[in-house]
């Protein structure tokens, strides 16, 4: 591997004071020598006992022959974003599910999406004004809300388990959803008012059609013969 010596001297090292022509290779050496080191530990991995995960973590607790130096260039201190999302994902990943190395699956995908809207969320308490991670953020929340839905209708039990898990609070959508403006508000009033009106104008209808049908059948039915006079029943017999 490499001394403490040597990576000391590409640390402190200063291209400025070397000619113009050396400074652009010099930096690109500083600035890629941290994920040449990781590259070379996970190339050599078979000659130490490190876990199946590249993590920093793993790379620190189990590698007893580096020095102060090297240990401090490859802890979280020195890391950038992409590797401590990549930890906190793995690190969710094994409390949830029950083959951290599954990535396709409903569940993992939502604990992937949850690691980056935490990262878009500390992002944007940094920078309020970004609009565009401002957009990510609703878009990816959006998403996840379409991906717990499914994983309710499917598997309930995991559901509850990556919720309690992940701290997120799961309030299902309404089923009609829109929102209100006033030309709206006038045209409902307007339906109504107009259905409103139907309705009265039937139930008159009905009314003059019952009393029609009623004043037919008494013009139909004659008088009965215990009303007929007495004269009526002996011109009869």
């Amino acid at each position: 591997m490499f001394s403490a010596q040597q990576i000391r001297f590409v640390l402190t090292f200063n291209p400025r004071q070397m000619a113009p022509h050396f400074h652009r290779d010099t930096f690109c050496y500083k600035r890629n020598f941290r994920s040449f080191l990781l590259f070379k530990l996970k190339w050599k991995q078979h000659r130490f006992p490190f876990p199946p995960t590249h993590t920093c973590l793993s790379l620190l607790c189990f590698s007893p022959r580096f020095d102060d130096v090297v240990r401090r260039l490859l802890s979280l201190e020195m890391a950038n974003q992409k590797e401590k999302l990549k930890i906190k994902q793995e690190l969710l990943m094994n409390k949830i599910l029950a083959n951290p190395e599954d990535t396709n699956s409903l569940e993992a995908r939502i604990v992937a999406l949850t690691v980056k809207i935490r990262s878009y969320e500390e992002h944007m308490q940094k920078h309020r004004k970004d609009k565009a991670h401002k957009r990510y953020l609703l878009m990816s929340i959006d998403q996840r809300k379409k991906m717990l839905k499914n994983l309710r209708k499917t598997n309930y039990s995991v559901f509850e388990k990556t919720c309690k898990e992940l701290g997120i609070e799961y309030t299902s959508p309404p089923l009609y959803n829109r929102k209100g403006h006033q030309r709206w508000a006038a045209k409902k009033a307007l339906c109504i008012r107009v259905f409103q009106e139907v309705q009265k104008l039937k139930k008159q209808k009905r009314a003059l059609k019952a009393k029609a049908a009623a004043q037919k059948q008494g013009q139909k039915n004659p008088e009965s013969p215990s009303k007929a006079g007495p004269e009526a029943i002996e011109e009869n017999q």
